[in-house]
């Protein structure tokens, strides 16, 4: 018996034909087949490998724009941060100055006084650093100082954990 595929009129069908004579050479094993049909399967598989690999591309680039834009919407939300912690520091260096101007002149006027103008050149730091910078900025300081940037953040932990309880 001999199979072979037929091709037309955008149909595969396998067809097969049977001989009464048999030269050695044909075989009707079922590996025999796959050479036979390889063609049209190497065409089908060619093209579902092409529409793989475009939908693929277009599932990445779809989540390459939302990490993006997820991304950029983050750095906005702390930009924003950054603003109302420098305003807030802003806020507790004039209260703190008030404060210390009702005070006698003295050390804790003094101390008060610094503390406030600290406050203040904070505030403005933080106010002319964007977000991309300040992470720079502390990975470099994380780099220079590992056992101490370990430390405050056991220290920051510890504390959070405290006041969630």
């Amino acid at each position: 018996m001999t199979e072979y595929w037929n091709e037309s009129a955008g149909e595969e069908r396998l067809h097969s034909t049977t001989s009464t004579a048999s030269y050695g050479n044909e075989s009707s094993r079922p590996g025999d087949r796959p050479q036979q049909a390889a063609p049209g399967a190497r065409q089908k598989t060619s093209g579902l490998a092409d529409q793989a690999s475009e939908k693929a591309s277009e599932l990445g680039a779809r989540a390459t724009d939302k990490a993006s834009e997820l991304a950029n919407q983050t750095s906005d939300k702390a930009d924003m941060g950054m603003s109302k912690a420098a305003q807030g520091l802003d806020t507790l260096a004039s209260t703190l100055r008030e404060k210390s101007e009702m005070m006698s002149e003295g050390s804790v006027h003094s101390i008060a006084t610094t503390a406030a103008s600290k406050l203040e050149s904070g505030a403005e730091a933080l106010r002319s650093t964007d977000t991309d910078q300040l992470m720079t900025e502390l990975e470099s300081m994380i780099r220079r100082k590992p056992v101490e940037s370990l430390l405050v953040a056991a220290g920051v932990g510890f504390l959070l954990a405290r006041s969630v309880r």
